[in-house]
């Protein structure tokens, strides 16, 4: 099992300077847990945009741990988001601009934290859970 704890202190839409951490909780086939973490600094930013980098980093950090250890294949990933922004993101919007060419409401492109996070959560072939809190 797999356990990744998003917290971020971007709130709502607007640009702000950020910060945000992942914490991932790997459970492998020995029944041991391993953690591991990374922090990100932005100057503009907003929840979403850093939240959707966050997890665009945890998946990679899966992904390398899975090559190099050979304990991760394809196990379920819960991603636990401190913002409803964030989760309203990965449960909604990534489909809607997705179908919309990646472009918001008023025709603007968005940025590509988006696009990679959508693409790295298709190209994983894991199955995916997003909730609230931890």
């Amino acid at each position: 099992m797999i356990d990744i704890f998003i917290h971020q202190t971007a709130k709502g839409p607007a640009w702000q300077a950020a910060q945000g951490y992942f914490t991932m909780r790997i459970t492998g086939i020995d029944g041991h847990d391993t953690y591991t973490s990374k922090k990100l600094i932005r100057e503009k930013t907003t929840a979403k945009i850093i939240s959707a980098e966050l997890i665009v980093n945890a998946i990679y950090v899966i992904n390398i741990y899975s090559s190099r250890k050979g304990v991760v294949t394809k196990d379920a990933i819960n991603i636990h988001l401190d913002s409803d922004e964030a989760l309203l993101m990965c449960e909604k919007y990534l489909r809607q601009w997705k179908q919309a060419g990646w472009k918001d409401k008023k025709g603007n492109l968005l940025p590509d934290q988006y696009h990679l996070l959508n693409d790295m959560i298709i190209r994983s072939g894991r199955t995916y859970t997003f909730t609230k809190g931890e």
